[in-house]
């Protein structure tokens, strides 16, 4: 089986979802690899000789193209056959693609593998996620056939739903590689991690969203870093509202102690201390900021006025109060970390 740090794919890997014009953008960018979306390509009226075209365009550009004619019931505009979603990912694999993505339900699936096509096996749930029971059906099965990656999408409706995204990435033992996350704002931050526990890439776009909570490549790389994450990065949690997350996210993201440290901040949504407590642990969250004004049952002895920011630290069980300017609680809280760290 290809484990993760094998699969020919890795980093942040950017959509191809609209034209040619994305093909540069993930050049600018240094990226390794993108995915194109052939049903948005089609469905906006390019031909497909002009789709098989572009992957030719982006192997020569020395990156590794994912090809995905994704269908309508997993969330892509595409409504042929199976059979004729089956040629045309064969075509795209003459045409120079590395890798495609079919629905695990596809009953062309066990044809493209006997033809030795490098598959990823995808499902997608766009309501929820399935219970472990479930989830590990649907894995079992996927083994069975023993594609090059199992890519597995839930949406998030809480936190621990976005964890358990991750612990079944980390999960793949001696299986195949592992490719998944949340979707959703409440998800967010497992696009941000899979590849701090597995998962070899995390999608990114270029223009608007073509699923929910997508990032786009620029925020992924600049804010996040995404491409230097790795199994050993530690995280920091982020509860803050809308105009406060991004001021803690780049201050903290683009610090000293980010680097020295080989830490992450990311954004969490969350609505209770136990939470993300019983969760810290396996994120390897060391810490989490909450900011003021945010509606997070505390703890009593954790609890502060309304206005101040608090550094939860989940070793010692404690919070501290930090400034209740943000540019100055920032620098309280890169000055108690680098103690901490220290």
């Amino acid at each position: 089986m290809i484990q993760s740090t094998e699969f020919p794919l890795q980093g942040v890997i950017g959509i191809v979802a609209n034209g040619k014009n994305e093909i540069q953008l993930a050049q600018s960018h240094g990226l390794q690899c993108v995915e194109m979306r052939p049903d948005l390509l089609l469905d906006q009226g390019l031909g497909l000789a002009e789709v098989m075209s572009m992957v030719g365009e982006i192997v020569t550009a020395d990156m590794h193209c994912l090809f995905t004619l994704r269908r309508h019931d997993h969330g892509g505009k595409f409504t042929g056959t199976d059979r004729e979603q089956m040629d045309i990912a064969m075509q795209a694999i003459d045409a120079g693609a590395h890798m495609v993505d079919v629905e695990w339900d596809n009953q062309c699936v066990s044809d493209m593998l006997a033809q030795g096509a490098p598959v990823i096996l995808s499902n997608h749930d766009f309501e929820g996620i399935p219970t472990d029971a479930e989830l590990n059906d649907i894995t079992d099965r996927i083994s069975e056939l023993r594609p090059a990656a199992i890519k597995m999408v839930t949406t998030a409706q809480s936190f621990d739903d976005a964890v358990r995204m991750l612990q079944w990435v980390s999960d793949f033992g001696e299986g195949p590689c592992r490719i998944g996350f949340a979707m959703g704002g409440t998800g967010e931050f497992s696009r941000i991690l899979t590849r701090c526990f597995g998962g070899p890439i995390t999608y990114a776009t270029f223009d608007a969203p073509v699923a929910p909570g997508q990032i786009p490549v620029q925020e992924l790389l600049s804010r996040y870093h995404a491409n230097a994450i790795h199994q050993q990065t530690r995280v920091i949690g982020i509860a803050a509202n809308q105009y406060e997350k991004a001021t803690w996210l780049d201050g903290l993201n683009q610090s000293e102690l980010a680097k020295r440290y080989d830490v992450i901040a990311v954004p969490i949504e969350i609505e209770n201390f136990e939470m993300v407590q019983s969760s810290a642990a396996f994120l390897r969250m060391d810490y989490a900021v909450v900011t003021p004004h945010q509606s997070i049952h505390l703890p009593l002895d954790m609890m502060s006025n309304n206005e101040e920011a608090r550094l939860i630290d989940f070793h010692q069980g404690t919070a501290s109060s930090l400034n209740t300017m943000p540019e100055a609680a920032i620098n309280d809280c890169i000055a108690s970390l680098n103690r901490r760290y220290g």
